[in-house]
């Protein structure tokens, strides 16, 4: 008897996973994609060292501006993550990707 309440409540559960859009929706999806992303403005509050290196567009992500070399041609990195209100993501970007590291001042 104790398997069978497991089982419904399992069965019970919610999903949290992203759904798939029906094709209903395509003329949303490409009203989005046409309009082009504008950087937005940091302004004054941002100041966390990893500022310099990232901006954030208009869909809410942080871009990494970053430049790097490919096929000696200097280009912007455009790593790019959810941003919501830490830091940590682009930091462990830089870290691990572009070696560089927050320089502390003593």
């Amino acid at each position: 008897m104790l398997n069978k309440n497991k089982k419904n409540k399992r069965l019970n559960n919610i999903s949290t996973k992203p759904t798939k859009k029906s094709n209903n929706d395509s003329s949303s999806n490409q009203q989005e994609e046409s309009q082009e992303l504008q950087w937005v403005d940091l302004g004054a509050n941002k100041t966390s060292w990893i500022w310099r290196h990232f901006g954030i567009k208009t869909d809410g992500r942080a871009y990494c501006r970053y430049k790097v070399l490919k096929n000696g041609i200097e280009e912007e990195c455009n790593y790019n993550c959810v941003y919501n209100t830490q830091t940590s993501t682009q930091q462990y970007h830089l870290n691990s990707v572009h070696k560089i590291f927050e320089t502390k001042v003593r």
